[in-house]
């Protein structure tokens, strides 16, 4: 078993390789608390030689006086090696790289005939394969939680200037528990200020944007951006959203090409190629993996557009990773999970019954929230919030993007919990939330609004339809609530 020694004479013992990127590789070892990332050369070697190591180790120490945000999900640097070019760090503990969103042939193989439901039997096996193991790793729901608190810890770099250059999912990882899910990002090396005339940069194969795989620009916003989108529609997915027809066939008569010496994988990564959902361009189109309706909502297809069409080309026109964060919690608060196959999918797909196993939609607490303005409530909800219902007691906590404005750093922050038994819904509010709530049942006009100090106890057979909560301050809101809808 190899050993490595740190800078303060710490024996550390590797095990099994915890995650790749451009790089390096990440290990972990004996430890269960400690991981070693270890660099490698262009050839995959490890960097040895004292000169580099020093080079290294001296980017790796200026890291520690970049203006990181306060308690962010980042794993940073505890010691260098001794001897090698590389570094301690603290092991998420149970954690795991948003790789395992992904199947492999080890994986696939644990899934036996007997595991592929009634509602897959008709397709190809290995199809079939795949879409268990896109429920058993939590399906939409889960990636869409995964992701929009990935979105929001590059958000906070960002917001400070700093660039983090290496996106892939090999350095982002998520919590293996499926109910309290949080991201954390491992293997900052590249974490530095934005330049505008930096040329070259570090990307992962397959996630660099196409100004950095043709060697045009280095890393920037823009490029974490791109690379944030890849893997996002990646793991949505389950396909590259550059992967499309002209890669598959190896159409050879694509002739907008710079470099005709490269395959055709190549030159899809390099951006050369339409991105598989163009709409307009649909010579490199890609209709396989899961249908796009049941995945994106409008505005996510929206920002997938943007980032990969005039984006490709033009790297000033792709979304700012600020749009990601609400429009991905937003598209996670709008799905539910099937009580029948555990799929998920988004509450308002027309049609009465689950699009996947056609099993009836189960019963949802429902919240919408509408801006008022001058005491009148917008037409449409501006958020929309779906949680399913348990058969026994029920109980859920409701995030502040549901009261106001969506904030990036508090927006997951809960607000109120709502406990239903069977007898009495009970209503709490967060003693840190200092925001002035409101209560009533029955019409919004009738003027029972009640103020919800800390609690409030209704009986079920008084909310018969809908509860109404009124968000009182700078920006007010009214929401309707329902609970036991049947979807």
């Amino acid at each position: 078993m190899e050993e490595l020694t740190d800078e303060f004479l710490n024996i550390h013992k590797i095990d099994s390789v915890l995650g790749k990127g451009g790089q390096g590789i990440v290990h972990r070892t004996k430890d269960p608390d400690i991981a070693i990332k270890r660099v490698v050369d262009k050839e995959g070697k490890f960097i040895e030689d004292e000169e580099s190591i020093e080079k290294y180790h001296q980017q790796i120490k200026n890291i520690k006086y970049l203006p990181f945000p306060s308690n962010i999900n980042i794993a940073t640097p505890l010691a260098l090696l001794d001897s090698s070019a590389g570094y301690v760090m603290q092991l998420l503990t149970e954690m795991i790289p948003f790789e395992s969103f992904w199947s492999n042939a080890k994986s696939l193989k644990k899934i036996e005939a007997d595991d592929i439901p009634n509602w897959l039997k008709g397709m190809p096996i290995e199809s079939a394969k795949e879409i268990v193991y896109y429920k058993n790793t939590g399906g939409l729901k889960r990636r869409l939680k995964a992701l929009y608190n990935a979105s929001e810890i590059l958000a906070r770099l960002h917001s400070q200037g700093l660039v983090y250059g290496d996106i892939s999912s090999g350095n982002v990882f998520v919590s293996q528990n499926k109910t309290n899910i949080k991201s954390w990002f491992i293997d900052p090396d590249n974490l530095k200020f934005y330049s505008f005339s930096t040329k070259g940069g570090v990307y992962t194969p397959r996630y660099g944007s196409p100004e950095l795989v043709q060697g045009v620009s280095g890393s920037s916003y823009r490029t974490d951006c791109h690379a944030f989108a890849t893997m996002a529609f990646y793991m949505l997915s389950m396909i590259h959203p550059f992967i499309g027809e002209k890669v598959l066939n190896n159409d050879e008569g694509w002739e907008d090409v710079k470099e005709d010496e490269q395959d055709m994988d190549e030159k899809a990564y390099a951006g050369y190629l339409p991105w598989i959902d163009d709409r307009e361009d649909t010579s490199n189109q890609n209709s396989s993996g899961l249908p796009r309706m049941l995945l994106l909502t409008e505005r996510l297809s929206n920002l997938f557009n943007d980032t990969f069409s005039k984006g490709r080309v033009t790297p000033s026109l792709r979304p700012s990773i600020f749009h990601w964060t609400e429009i991905l919690a937003e598209a996670h608060d709008k799905t539910v999970v099937c009580s029948d196959c555990q799929m998920s999918w988004f509450y308002d797909i027309e049609g009465e019954d689950c699009p996947y196993c056609s099993a009836k939609k189960p019963k949802s607490l429902i919240l919408n929230t509408f801006i008022l303005n001058e005491n009148k409530k917008s037409n449409n909800p501006v958020w929309t919030y779906v949680q399913k219902m348990t058969e026994e007691d029920f109980k859920v906590e409701i995030p502040q993007r549901i009261f106001a404005p969506f904030y990036l750093q508090t927006h997951d922050k809960s607000h109120i919990t709502i406990e239903i038994s069977e007898d009495i819904i009970e209503i709490r509010k967060e003693e840190s939330i200092d925001a002035n709530i409101f209560i009533a049942i029955a019409n919004i006009d009738s003027g029972e609004f009640k103020e919800l100090v800390s609690r409030a106890v209704i009986k079920k057979d008084d909310w018969k339809e809908v509860l109404y909560i009124y968000v009182d301050g700078n920006f007010p809101r009214v929401i309707e609530c329902q609970y036991g809808v049947q979807l």
